[in-house]
């Protein structure tokens, strides 16, 4: 797999303030406890069309971004 960009167009991104994903997607997001990261979060974001962004944080700065089927981001870093 190769990577991929470490920033969207919108200017944030992976070592962005989380504050920044807040701005951007606002009430859109829905969160949840970043299973390997103690003080992070997961934060998605639905597009509405059944794909959306998440973006796993360290608690304070974005760590990793994923996009995809809703459904299947909302596993990132924790298959069950």
């Amino acid at each position: 797999m190769t990577p991929g960009p470490t920033s969207w167009s919108d200017g944030f991104g992976c070592s962005s303030p989380q504050d920044q994903v807040f701005a951007a997607y606002g009430t859109n997001l829905d969160e949840r406890r970043h299973p390997f990261a103690a003080q992070g979060k997961i934060y998605r974001a639905d597009a509405g069309n059944g794909l959306g962004i998440a973006f796993e944080t360290d608690g304070v700065t974005v760590i990793g971004m994923s996009v995809g089927q809703m459904d299947v981001i909302r596993f990132v870093n924790q298959c069950r």
